[in-house]
């Protein structure tokens, strides 16, 4: 590498790594004032509901994933390289493919004993509710995930810097509408599976010129998987 070039790369890499870390504070700050104006909207047992089913899917989200997000980012970084663009295609099917039938396990485990958490865990009416409308968040989170990995594995900067951040943003703007339209504690699941599902969509328009990828055939794909 030529010193111009070296220069030119360290200068795009420091404006990036502040960029990023710019946005991690944006987005810790959007996460607290979530909790702030759920805090301030519900009642205190409405709040510590909501977040008690929360959190249970987000500790189950973790064994779904089981670095799959992770493993991605860091092939397609290595064949993006290699110009292997089938192998590419294969790494993100198989990722996907894997975690939609772990998610879809997990909704059926979830749905059918929500029943029994209701009664026996929660002991409050209105968690099945909650709990029912977090389940489509395990599905919209995993089209965000996916994406934005393979925004990760192209070094895509622009694009998963804002992932994060947009989410949060848009989950607090939806749970403040229905907040407002008198939906009580159930306002923080919609926003929950509005916010990400809008941002799946913005994301996949920066996702565009990725397409091409899905014209090439599967690579050893149980070889992959």
């Amino acid at each position: 590498m030529k010193p111009k070039e070296k220069t030119n790369y360290t200068k795009k890499a420091l404006k990036w790594a502040v960029i990023l870390m710019l946005m991690l504070c944006v987005g810790s700050f959007l996460a607290y004032l979530i909790r702030i104006v759920f805090a301030r909207s519900l009642l205190p047992e409405e709040y510590g509901l909501f977040y008690a089913v929360f959190e249970l899917i987000a500790l189950l989200l973790i064994f779904r994933n089981i670095g799959l997000n992770t493993a991605l980012e860091k092939f397609i970084a290595e064949y993006r390289v290699k110009k292997d663009y089938a192998k590419i295609k294969t790494l993100i099917v198989s990722s996907f493919i894997f975690q939609l039938i772990s998610s879809s396990i997990l909704v059926i485990i979830l749905l059918t004993l929500a029943p029994f958490l209701t009664n026996y865990y929660f002991k409050e009416p209105r968690s099945l509710v909650i709990l029912t409308l977090l389940t489509v968040y395990i599905f919209t989170s995993l089209f965000v995930g996916v994406l934005n990995s393979i925004f990760k594995g192209f070094q895509d900067f622009k694009w998963f810097s804002i992932a994060e951040p947009l989410k949060l943003a848009l989950i607090l703007f939806f749970s403040i509408i229905f907040l407002k339209s008198n939906f009580g504690i159930f306002s923080p699941a919609l926003g929950y599976i509005l916010g990400p599902l809008a941002v799946f969509l913005f994301l996949l328009f920066g996702a565009r010129k990725y397409f091409f990828i899905f014209r090439y055939k599967i690579k050893d794909f149980w070889k992959t998987t």
